[in-house]
């Protein structure tokens, strides 16, 4: 009988993000060495292939810094949320009527940022697609909930847009720029620059649609990190479950991956 000679698989490392070129003892090997040139977060990937098939497997890595502190809170919101983060994945369940108007309620997983920042994540799922119902990347002057906030965030069936509250229970412009159509997997990334803010929407991370800029009074020192609301202001109503992969920028002046 024919006999099949088996497929040879091919392994090659790579960086997807980080602050300097890393260099790999033996990136064509799965067990290998690497060496970063500066501190910072990094995540490198493994790709395995037999030219045909193909499989990748992303290893975040965290060099000579203090790991991310991330915070939780409920704003305004009828139910307690959650949010954690595994293995470079963000998971954030959230309550709340709406993230609109001149107050909000939802559920803020979030770390404190000073200056300028380049954040960006993939909104890999959602379990609520009503109307109202939110998932986020946001940048909030407080946690209160008429606080001035800037936001990239997709709801309902999957319109994303750029969204603010550029003042103190001031009322919120959503559709800044006009809102993309799509669903998730949705890349999403929110930036500042001195005063300036812009929002970006992406369905494959490599091509972006620019929104904004925008100018809400924001503090130098913001809360930044992912909102969650499930558009109910029941207290007994499911929570809306996001998860976020792919995650970079959530620190001050540092755009490698985050890590935890």
């Amino acid at each position: 009988p024919a006999t099949t000679t088996p497929a040879t698989v091919v392994t090659t490392w790579s960086k997807v993000s980080g602050p300097g070129e890393v260099s790999f003892g033996n990136a064509a090997t799965s067990d290998t060495t690497a060496t970063f040139p500066a501190n910072g977060d990094y995540l490198l990937r493994l790709t395995a292939g037999d030219g045909t098939l193909e499989t990748t497997k992303d290893l975040a890595v965290h060099v000579g810094v203090t790991p991310l502190q991330m915070l939780n809170e409920d704003v305004a919101a009828p139910r307690a949320g959650s949010g954690s983060l595994s293995d470079g994945v963000a998971t954030v369940s959230g309550a709340g009527g709406d993230i609109y108007g001149s107050s909000d309620r939802f559920h803020f997983y979030y770390a404190e940022v000073s200056g300028d920042f380049d954040f960006s994540a993939r909104l890999a799922g959602k379990t609520i697609s009503a109307t109202s119902a939110h998932t986020a990347l946001m940048a909030r002057a407080s946690l209160a909930a008429n606080s001035i906030h800037a936001s990239v965030s997709q709801e309902g069936s999957g319109s994303t847009y750029l969204m603010q509250r550029a003042s103190t229970g001031g009322s919120t412009t959503i559709n800044i720029g006009s809102a993309i159509t799509n669903t998730p997997p949705t890349w999403m990334r929110l930036t500042r620059s001195g005063n300036s803010i812009r929002g970006y929407i992406s369905e494959d991370g490599v091509t972006w649609t620019e929104k904004g800029p925008i100018t809400p009074a924001l503090p130098a020192t913001v809360l930044l990190g992912f909102a969650v609301s499930n558009a109910s202001p029941s207290a007994t109503a499911a929570l809306n479950v996001a998860t976020f992969d792919n995650i970079s920028g959530l620190r001050s002046g540092n755009v490698g991956a985050l890590v935890a």
